[in-house]
Protein backbone atom coordinates (compact mmCIF):
# COMPACT_ATOMS: atom_id res chain seq x y z
CA UNK A 1 0.00 0.00 0.00
CA UNK A 2 1.39 3.46 -0.96
CA UNK A 3 1.13 6.26 1.55
CA UNK A 4 -1.41 8.41 -0.50
CA UNK A 5 -3.47 4.70 -0.39
CA UNK A 6 -3.24 4.77 3.53
CA UNK A 7 -3.94 8.46 3.85
CA UNK A 8 -7.20 8.53 1.83
CA UNK A 9 -8.39 5.00 3.58
CA UNK A 10 -7.42 7.06 6.65
CA UNK A 11 -9.64 10.00 5.64
CA UNK A 12 -12.71 7.85 4.51
CA UNK A 13 -12.47 5.40 7.79
CA UNK A 14 -11.08 7.59 11.04
CA UNK A 15 -12.28 5.67 14.40
CA UNK A 16 -14.42 7.34 16.57
CA UNK A 17 -13.40 5.31 19.77
CA UNK A 18 -9.76 5.98 21.58
CA UNK A 19 -6.84 5.04 20.05
CA UNK A 20 -3.97 3.69 22.69
CA UNK A 21 -0.91 4.91 22.45
CA UNK A 22 1.80 2.22 21.23
CA UNK A 23 5.13 1.43 20.76
CA UNK A 24 7.17 -1.28 19.12
CA UNK A 25 9.02 -2.23 22.16
CA UNK A 26 6.70 -2.12 24.75
CA UNK A 27 3.13 -2.49 23.20
CA UNK A 28 0.37 -0.39 24.30
CA UNK A 29 1.15 2.77 26.87
CA UNK A 30 -2.18 2.46 28.59
CA UNK A 31 -2.58 5.96 27.66
CA UNK A 32 -5.03 6.90 24.23
CA UNK A 33 -6.10 9.64 22.37
CA UNK A 34 -9.22 10.51 19.67
CA UNK A 35 -8.80 11.31 16.12
CA UNK A 36 -11.21 14.10 15.70
CA UNK A 37 -10.92 15.28 12.09
CA UNK A 38 -8.84 14.58 9.17
CA UNK A 39 -8.43 16.86 6.47
CA UNK A 40 -6.32 16.50 3.17
CA UNK A 41 -3.22 18.28 4.74
CA UNK A 42 -3.07 17.10 8.37
CA UNK A 43 -4.94 15.36 11.00
CA UNK A 44 -6.17 16.71 14.67
CA UNK A 45 -5.86 14.72 17.45
CA UNK A 46 -7.45 15.14 20.90
CA UNK A 47 -4.95 13.62 23.49
CA UNK A 48 -6.24 12.32 26.99
CA UNK A 49 -6.21 14.42 30.27
CA UNK A 50 -7.35 17.25 28.92
CA UNK A 51 -4.60 18.24 26.93
CA UNK A 52 -5.15 20.73 23.88
CA UNK A 53 -5.92 19.14 20.38
CA UNK A 54 -2.88 18.66 18.41
CA UNK A 55 -3.05 19.38 14.71
CA UNK A 56 -0.29 16.60 13.16
CA UNK A 57 0.65 17.53 9.34
CA UNK A 58 0.03 15.16 6.36
CA UNK A 59 4.03 15.48 6.32
CA UNK A 60 5.10 13.82 9.37
CA UNK A 61 2.84 11.01 8.80
CA UNK A 62 4.48 10.74 5.11
CA UNK A 63 7.76 10.99 6.65
CA UNK A 64 7.08 8.05 9.13
CA UNK A 65 5.56 6.33 6.39
CA UNK A 66 8.68 5.78 4.81
CA UNK A 67 10.97 4.22 7.91
CA UNK A 68 7.65 2.52 9.63
CA UNK A 69 8.69 -0.69 8.40
CA UNK A 70 12.81 0.02 9.85
CA UNK A 71 10.70 1.08 13.34
CA UNK A 72 8.58 -1.65 13.62
CA UNK A 73 11.60 -4.21 12.65
CA UNK A 74 13.51 -2.55 15.77
CA UNK A 75 16.06 -1.09 13.38
CA UNK A 76 15.12 2.54 14.72
CA UNK A 77 14.60 3.62 17.43
CA UNK A 78 11.73 5.89 19.14
CA UNK A 79 13.31 8.41 20.19
CA UNK A 80 15.04 8.60 16.68
CA UNK A 81 11.66 9.27 15.19
CA UNK A 82 11.33 12.74 17.68
CA UNK A 83 13.83 14.02 15.04
CA UNK A 84 11.40 13.43 12.20
CA UNK A 85 8.08 14.55 13.98
CA UNK A 86 7.52 15.85 17.53
CA UNK A 87 4.15 14.06 16.57
CA UNK A 88 5.61 11.03 16.55
CA UNK A 89 3.81 8.97 19.23
CA UNK A 90 0.24 9.89 17.71
CA UNK A 91 1.58 8.91 14.35
CA UNK A 92 2.96 5.59 15.05
CA UNK A 93 -0.25 4.86 17.29
CA UNK A 94 -2.49 5.78 13.89
CA UNK A 95 -0.02 3.46 11.94
CA UNK A 96 -0.36 0.69 14.41
CA UNK A 97 -4.03 0.73 14.72
CA UNK A 98 -4.32 0.56 11.02
CA UNK A 99 -2.25 -1.94 10.79
CA UNK A 100 -4.02 -3.88 13.45
CA UNK A 101 -7.63 -3.52 12.10
CA UNK A 102 -6.26 -4.40 8.34
CA UNK A 103 -5.01 -7.74 10.34
CA UNK A 104 -8.68 -8.31 11.84
CA UNK A 105 -10.27 -8.05 8.35
CA UNK A 106 -7.92 -10.45 6.61
CA UNK A 107 -8.83 -12.73 9.36
CA UNK A 108 -12.27 -11.89 9.16
CA UNK A 109 -12.08 -13.01 5.56
CA UNK A 110 -10.19 -16.60 5.99
CA UNK A 111 -12.50 -19.44 5.84
CA UNK A 112 -13.94 -20.87 8.69
CA UNK A 113 -13.65 -24.53 9.10
CA UNK A 114 -17.22 -24.56 7.42
CA UNK A 115 -15.56 -23.24 4.57
CA UNK A 116 -17.74 -19.75 4.49
CA UNK A 117 -16.02 -16.67 5.49
CA UNK A 118 -15.60 -16.08 9.64
CA UNK A 119 -17.71 -12.53 10.40
CA UNK A 120 -15.61 -9.92 11.74
CA UNK A 121 -16.28 -8.31 14.79
CA UNK A 122 -17.58 -4.52 14.30
CA UNK A 123 -16.22 -1.70 15.70
CA UNK A 124 -16.87 1.91 15.56
CA UNK A 125 -15.66 3.89 12.81
CA UNK A 126 -16.70 7.10 11.43
CA UNK A 127 -17.24 5.56 8.62
CA UNK A 128 -19.21 2.69 9.46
Amino acid sequence: MTFNELWNRIEQDWPVTPIEHWRVTGGHTGHHFVIMDVEPDHMVVRPAAGNPNQRIPKRDFHALFAIWSAYTAGDIRRGDLRLTTRSARYVISVFHWFEETQQEIQDSLRPSPTGSPVKPETSPHRGA
